[in-house]
């Protein structure tokens, strides 16, 4: 194997690894509430691999993905198709016909472990190019 295959083999390790590090770090390090049923840990976030390149996505899977990671401000919610929306609160029905959402700051846990996971990567990737380095090393002398 030349050279430069032994080096891209690895930069893509590296990548892989890396993209795997931020991922964990996100799914442990969240600040949302996680209730039963909630796809938003186990499938919100996505990982693609291209040749030299990684990309960490949040899932189109999970729709509200985004809202939570990013936040929405405050707003009226109306109903679609009645002229009130019903809710139950301390076992009677509640009716209005709209109310105000108080909005949500948002939980960018995704850019919280990337960040924090920095150190980590340079880790990843010093390996890699040492792994890379004993590679080459053990082939000119073979």
């Amino acid at each position: 194997m030349n050279t430069s295959a032994i080096f891209l083999r690895r930069l893509r390790l590296a990548i892989k690894e890396s993209i795997e590090e931020v991922i964990d770090t996100a799914k442990q390090t969240h600040k949302f509430k996680n209730h039963p049923g909630n796809k938003l840990e186990r499938e919100g976030l996505e990982a693609y691999y291209g040749q030299y390149v990684g990309v960490i996505t949040l899932s189109r899977r999970v729709g509200y993905a985004g809202y939570v990671h990013e936040g929405f401000p405050a707003h009226k919610i109306k109903p679609k198709f009645r002229k009130a929306l019903r809710w139950v609160a301390n076992g009677d029905f509640r009716w209005a016909a709209h109310v105000m959402h108080p909005g949500f700051k948002g939980d960018p846990f995704l850019y919280r472990a990337f960040d924090g996971s920095q150190g980590t990567i340079e880790r990843i990737f010093d390996k890699q190019v040492e792994l890379a380095c004993q590679e080459v090393e053990n082939g000119f002398i073979s």
